[in-house]
């Protein structure tokens, strides 16, 4: 669409100025290559969300032209439950590394270890969190993995394993900022958050 003088959204949005290091950009599907410099240049993230975008057959975010070519920081979301239901960035990370392939007709495109750094490092440098990674100073958020986990097992490549194979079955431990909110597979209270969730649920399907 180009209703603000033939202009692109993207183009819109940075002569308004409102395209900087701190703007995050969800989706961009579709995208010219004049789009892609623009982002570039102004420094402006790309949250793509892969699966989102099938669900709703919105396209394809063009991972080659945008990341390996373009040069665009970027990282990797799941939008929101009504288009997304699993909500797992283990799945959205797979779909990113399998959609940029099919987009581009690449298949070295997008690899596991860049996949797995816009998913970690990527995301937190979205939103300026000294996170992302286990580093002395750095924010304590990690998930601690299973190894004996089917998906995980015989764990030649762990980096592949996390992108293609993992799934949210294989998280034993999650800890954000420092606070251990899952240990061993349980999150203390979970018998009554899922109760509870029922009820509202059945609450929601009753009203329409």
């Amino acid at each position: 669409m180009k209703e603000h003088g033939g202009r692109t959204p993207v183009a819109y949005l940075n002569d308004i100025g409102l395209l900087g290091p701190k703007t995050v950009m969800a989706h961009c599907v579709h995208l010219t290559d004049d789009d892609i410099r623009i982002i570039a240049d102004t420094g402006a993230v790309i949250c793509e969300n892969q699966q989102s975008n099938m669900k709703l057959v919105s396209g394809l975010f063009p991972f080659k032209r945008a990341v390996e070519k373009g040069g665009c920081r970027a990282s990797i979301g799941t939008d929101g439950a009504s288009s997304n239901n699993s909500l797992s960035m283990f799945a959205e990370m797979k779909c990113a590394a399998l959609a940029a392939k099919i987009e581009s007709g690449d298949p070295t495109c997008a690899p596991a270890k860049t996949v797995y750094g816009l998913a970690t490092r990527g995301g937190a440098q979205a939103f300026g969190l000294d996170a992302g990674e286990v580093r002395v100073g750095a924010a304590a958020d990690f998930v601690i993995l299973d190894p004996d986990r089917l998906p995980l097992v015989p764990g030649f490549n762990r980096t592949s394993d996390l992108v293609y194979a993992a799934n949210p079955s294989c998280v034993d431990t999650v800890v954000c900022d420092g606070r251990v909110l899952m240990e061993g597979g349980v999150i203390p209270g979970e018998g009554e958050i899922i109760s509870a969730a029922r009820a509202a649920a059945r609450t929601f399907s009753k009203s329409r």
